[in-house]
Parts: C-alpha cells; structure tokens; sequence
C-alpha cells in the first residue's frame, strides 16, 4: 500500500484515494477474521480500536496543521492493517504513531543534507547570498537548512523561499509543508525542496519493522 502511494506521489503529487479504499476494509476484515478465530484476545481488539481512535485525531490535528490528506489517510490505513507494534524498542504499542515519529525523525536527513550542500558551495566560493546583504545573519542560516539557490534552468517541484525585485531580496519563511507546490525553473532562485511525505511514512513504517520506536533510543540516556 504504501509503495504503490509512494510511487503515485513521486510520479504524479497526487494519490488515488481507492488505494485507502481497498487496502483499509480489508485489514478490518483481516483483523476481525484473527479475533473469531481466537489468535488475539480481547485486550489486543481494544488496543486496536483504541489506536485507531487515536491516529484519527492524530491525523486530523497534523492535517490542519502541517501535511496533506493523503498523509493522514496512510496513517489512518496504517492504524487499521497493522495497529499493534510488539518490537521490544517502543515507547508505547501504537503503531501508526510510531511511525509518524519515525516519519518526521527520517525527514530531518533533508535540512541535514541542504546545510552541508550550502556549506559546500560557501566553501567554493559560490555568491549564494547575492542580494541578501541587508537580511539578518539568523535568516541566512535558517535558509541554509531548508532551502538552497537553483544553478541552472531546469524545472524543479518546489516552494519558492524569496522575494524581491533586482538585487535586493529578502526571505520569507512560512509552515512550508502545507504550501502548494509549484514549478519552478528560475536560475539563481532560492527554492525549498518538496519531496513526498508518503515516500518518508513508508521509511518510517519500514524502521518501525526492523527497529521499532527511534524515539526509544533517546529514552535510553
């Protein structure tokens, strides 16, 4: 389910929404089959009513806020086919929560990797502040962890972070993830890129496999 969405939103920014349609009653039916046939108990059906209930005013929060429809659908989904997490590095046994918390923590290898990119081309000598001399030394640094300055025409799916007129430009800075994205082929424009959500829900549900809550590990100190 969340490979194919992935592949949807990476291809198209769009996810047919028959995929939750599916792929959702048919881990009700599953789970349903599992508790009539007695391989869970009634503890493990209130921990999954439970999660969903949880994840849906989870989801509904973080929507209004900060992600798309689409996001909240796949952790809703992930609620209802595999709400219970028994790895032995959790904090608590909610899965879907489990991995909007890995979600949000694999995310942070974009503002990691655009730093280290800007650095680099600091270091090269590269003029990628050019017509932000009067912004704010904070500014600058704000930008260079989410964002960096084109090279080049080529059209790029993302948010523009600047604005102004000839040589002098300013940032502007807002809640980027719930921003429409755009075209953009300018040269010498400072964009922040948009990459699919889902694509990091699947690398938070893929930890949540192998390791379980990364939040854990912060727990352990």
């Amino acid at each position: 389910m969340l490979m194919i969405s992935s592949y949807e939103d990476f291809k198209t920014r769009e996810i047919d929404d028959r995929i939750w349609m599916i792929f959702s009653p048919l881990g009700i039916v599953i789970t349903l089959i599992e508790f009539f046939l007695k391989y869970i108990d009634i503890s493990y059906l209130m921990l999954y009513v439970i999660s969903i209930i949880i994840t849906i005013i989870v989801s509904i929060i973080i929507y209004l806020k900060f992600v798309g429809g689409a996001d909240s659908k796949a952790l809703i989904s992930i609620s209802i086919l595999d709400p219970i997490n028994l790895n032995k590095n959790i904090i608590h046994p909610f899965n879907s929560i489990i991995v909007l918390t890995n979600t949000f923590v694999a995310f942070l290898i974009i503002p990691i990797f655009l730093f280290i990119y800007n650095l680099y081309r600091i270091l090269n000598k590269e003029k990628i502040f050019k017509g932000f001399e009067e912004e704010k030394l904070y500014r600058k640094i704000i930008a260079l962890f989410i964002g960096y300055k084109t090279k080049g025409i080529k059209k790029r799916l993302a948010i523009p972070i600047e604005n102004g007129f000839g040589e002098k430009r300013k940032f502007f800075f807002t809640p980027l993830l719930k921003l429409d994205v755009e075209p953009i082929e300018n040269e010498g424009e400072w964009i922040s890129p948009c990459p699919p959500l889902i694509v990091f829900i699947l690398f938070g549900y893929i930890i949540s496999i192998l390791y379980g809550d990364i939040l854990e590990i912060f727990f352990k100190f």
